[in-house]
Order: structure tokens, then C-alpha cells, then sequence
């Protein structure tokens, strides 16, 4: 399948999973070859127009160099514009994945569709073929500089047509895009799979069921808890409603669907920073084409390079899952405890005595726990002092490194509550949810119910298969845990 572009409508998120995790091909739109070329055209004229005119790299230098006055021959296309050509500089060890470079490769495509890149079409083309063939390695680390130079570097080295005038790659902030982007497209089916595990946590206690009763959503108002309660219950649905706990339970259990609200809402703050972002235009300098108040177009400066939304955005789902993480670690210890549960001590079988019982998943699970919260720390603009120009960095690869340490801690304690609540449903011999029983099986194809008189067993290997079960579900968008 192949993703015909033709303007930055083009550009959204549903595209971008076809490109990134889809591999599919991108195709330079006939209309976009058209709009590129009448462009690239206006903007000549536009230099011819008025000679003393500045463009920032092209009749100036670039960074501490703009200031130099560049004495540019519009009829010269083919020359090769100083310094938009730079080698990856980034370092560390650790490498963004393939699905991201895609993803950026797309978002840089943006800038170039409606012609504001200034750009002949062979650029843009060349950036679509290079989705065909093997792409740079873009380090994850070693990449905050005041905008996204260093990383494009990298990208650039996979370009193999030469730049003309006017013409750039590294300019303009297409990595953020991508890697909002990327979480993105995970967090909704991460959430869903939050939503389930916590649905069997509420049954294995035998929780009131008046936290999450439906007309909560009216009293409270609010659309993102609302959707959370009808997630819940949907769930919930056929669960014995008579015998269960006649008082309420700890408040983890009350409040987590208001905390599963809040996650709703972080997520879908992030869906829209990242269908904002791949859409935008964010090169510097920018081109407009003529218009009626610009007759021969215009080019400016701007601080396109700085995303200001991604950050922020990461942050706050960074934060829902370490919530998320401390609810479930609760959840667990709680369960362990039978004066708190109403379940046997540790959750172990009938007849069984001594051991740590789960006791050591439990205790497992606590480096997770912290571990969110330290990705859940807020990212702050970085100063910088490359030079005397380049005074702010970009944040957003320090957020995305965070994003990546947050998912993958709400995957394991995940793993760590889902494995307790099919404990504690199977020492009382009761069944799952009705809309929940065939995501049991699948946790328990991971990780048997644990008897403390059987076998010895490698929890940590069958605990690491459940937490890859969840973690290449949410990436796929699925809430199947066979894959």
C-alpha cells in the first residue's frame, strides 16, 4: 500500500501508523508537484523582486553567521546553499526505533508539500524513496540542541541528491512531530489495556460496584471520567452484583476510575498535539507564495524549529501512567493482605503454608513503581550556550526517552496487578468478567495461577513474556494479548 500526499491535510496521525509501523510507501501527490514547482519558481522571483531582501541561510549566513550579508544571483539555482548540509552529531549508544525514523522522514514532508520548503519536487521525492530503502541510524541520545539540527544531521546522511539553493533538511522541529507521534499511537491501547487489568483487580477483591456507577458520569461532569465509567462497566458487565463487600473498599480501588478519567484526557490532549504537529509547516526560514498583500511572496524567520506542544504533552501522559503505576502497586499489596482483601493471606491456595506466597512479585514491581515517577518528572526548556545565538534547546528527545521508561514501567506493574488478580480469582474459584475471560486466558498462558507446593518456577522469564504480551499489544493498537 502506498500514502498519496498532496497537501498537509494528508498528514495525519492514521497515515503516519500506515508509514511508521505499516511500512508502507509515501507518493509525491500530482498536485503537490505542481504547487512545489510554482513555488520554487516565485520564490526566484521574489529574490529578483528586491535584491536587499533577507533570507536567513540564503542571502545570510546561518546561526551566529546571519548577520553576514550574502550576495546571492537568483539565476545561480544550482548552488548549493552553505551550510544546510550537516553531519549527525548525536551519540550515546542507544538508537531512536526504525518506526520513528519513518514517522520523521514523513513529518519532514510537511514542510516541503504546499512549497513553504521553497523546494524543487525532486526533494520531496527523494525524501518519500528513502522510505524504501534503508534509513540512518538517528541516536536517541545526545540530541538537545536549540532545535533539531543534530538529529536531521543524521537523516540527511541517507539523502543522495544534491541541494540547490534556497533548499534545506534541517530546519524545523519534524522530529518532535514524530515522536509525539509515536506515543500516540500507543497510549489509547495501552490505556484500554490499563482499563482491563484494573476491571479484573475490581472483581478479584469482589469490589463495590457504586464507584462505578453509571450516573457518576452526569454527577461529575466531566466527558473523560464519563468515558472511563462506561468503559468500566462495559467490563464490568454480567459480574454478580449481590455478595460482594458490604463496605467500601481502600480508596485505590474507589478512585481509579478518576484516575483512569484523567488518563483519558492526557491521551487524547496528545493524539491532538501530534495531529497538530505532523500537519505543521515548520521550516525557517518559511516561504508563503504570493498573495494579494505579498504580491512576490515573502520569506521569514520564525522559531519553527521549537516545538512548544510536545513536551508538555508527553509529560502529562508520562504522569497518568506513573499515577496508574502507584494505583496498581496498591492494588497489589492491598490484595496480599487479607484482613484488606477478605482473600487468603498472600493469596496462596488452600492448604498452602509458608513461602513468600506473591509476596515477591509484589515487592518486584516497586522498582517500577519508582521508576515512573522519576519519568514523570517534568521537562523543562534546557538553556543552552552553543553559542551566543543558540541560547534555548529543544526538549522534546529528553520527553521522549521518559515516555519510553513510563510506558514500559506501566507495562510491567500491569503484568504484576494482572497476574495478582488471576491469582486471587483462582484461590476462590470464581470467574473472570464475562467480557474479561478470554483476557485471562491470555494472561494465564504467560503466568499460571502460582502454587507455592508445586514446581519451581522462572516467574521473572513467564513475567517478562506477559509484560512483551502488553507492550507489543499497546504498539499495535490491539487489546489481544495473543498478537
Amino acid at each position: 500500500m502506498t500514502v498519496t500526499v498532496n497537501s498537509r491535510k494528508d498528514f495525519t496521525l492514521e497515515n503516519y501508523r500506515r508509514i511508521a509501523l505499516g511500512r508502507e510507501s509515501v507518493r509525491i501527490g500530482a498536485e503537490a508537484v505542481r504547487t512545489m514547482t510554482r513555488t520554487r519558481e516565485s520564490f526566484f522571483e521574489m529574490l529578483e523582486a528586491d535584491p536587499t531582501i533577507f533570507v536567513y541561510g540564503v542571502t545570510s549566513g546561518y546561526g551566529m553567521g546571519s548577520s553576514k550579508r550574502v550576495v546571492v544571483d537568483a539565476s545561480q539555482r544550482r548552488v548549493a546553499p552553505v551550510g544546510a548540509r550537516a553531519g549527525g552529531a548525536g551519540f550515546g549508544g542507544s538508537f531512536l526505533p526504525e518506526r520513528v525514523v519513518r514517522g520523521i522522514v514523513f513529518a519532514r514532508l510537511a514542510s516541503f508539500i504546499e512549497g513553504h520548503g521553497k523546494a524543487r519536487p525532486e526533494v520531496a521525492k527523494e525524501l518519500a524513496a528513502m522510505l524504501d530503502r534503508r534509513l540512518p541510524n538517528i541516536p536517541l541520545e545526545g540530541q538537545v540542541w536549540a532545535g533539531e539540527i543534530v538529529p536531521l544531521g543524521h537523516l540527511a546522511e541517507g539523502f543522495k541528491i544534491e541541494l540547490e539553493l534556497g533548499e534545506g533538511l534541517l530546519n524545523g522541529s519534524p522530529c518532535a512531530a514524530a515522536l509525539a507521534g509515536d506515543i500516540a499511537l500507543q497510549s489509547p491501547a495501552r490505556l484500554a489495556l490499563a482499563e482491563r487489568v484494573f476491571c479484573l483487580s475490581i472483581e478479584a477483591v469482589n469490589a463495590p460496584l457504586g464507584a462505578y456507577d453509571r450516573d457518576l458520569a452526569q454527577l461529575w461532569g466531566d466527558p473523560y471520567e464519563g468515558r472511563a465509567i462506561r468503559n468500566v462497566n462495559r467490563l464490568l458487565a454480567g459480574v454478580p452484583r449481590r455478595n460482594r463487600r458490604f463496605y467500601q473498599a481502600p480508596v485505590s480501588w474507589e478512585l481509579v476510575v478518576r484516575v483512569l478519567g484523567q488518563a483519558h484526557r492526557t491521551v487524547a490532549t496528545l493524539d491532538e498535539v501530534a495531529e497538530t504537529s505532523l500537519a505543521s509547516s515548520t521550516l525557517n526560514p518559511i516561504y508563503e507564495p504570493p498573495s494579494r498583500k505579498h504580491p512576490h511572496g515573502r520569506a521569514f524567520s520564525n522559531g519553527g524549529y521549537h516545538n512548544a506542544m510536545a513536551s508538555p504533552a508527553l509529560d502529562m501522559v508520562n504522569a497518568s501512567w506513573a499515577d496508574l503505576c502507584t494505583i496498581a502497586n496498591h492494588h497489589v499489596q492491598k490484595m496480599r493482605r487479607s484482613p484488606v482483601s477478605l482473600l487468603p493471606e498472600d493469596l496462596r491456595h488452600p492448604g498452602e503454608d509458608g513461602g513468600y506466597g506473591m509476596g515477591l512479585l509484589g515487592l518486584g514491581q516497586i522498582d517500577f513503581v519508582e521508576e515512573a515517577r522519576i519519568a514523570a518528572q517534568r521537562t523543562f526548556v534546557p538553556a543552552a550556550e552553543g553559542d551566543a545565538a543558540d541560547d534555548i534547546a529543544e526538549p522534546v528527545f529528553l520527553a521522549y526517552k521518559k515516555s519510553l521508561k513510563a510506558a514500559h514501567c506501566l507495562d510491567c506493574t500491569l503484568a504484576v496487578l494482572a497476574v495478582t488478580s488471576s491469582q486471587a480469582l483462582s484461590i476462590t474459584g470464581r470467574q473472570a468478567p464475562p467480557k474479561l475471560r478470554g483476557f485471562l486466558e491470555s494472561v494465564r498462558a504467560h503466568c499460571p495461577p502460582i502454587h507455592i507446593s508445586g514446581r519451581k518456577r522462572a516467574l521473572g522469564r513467564e513475567m517478562d513474556s506477559l509484560r512483551e504480551a502488553l507492550s507489543s499489544a499497546a504498539l499495535a493498537g490491539e487489546v489481544d494479548l495473543n498478537g
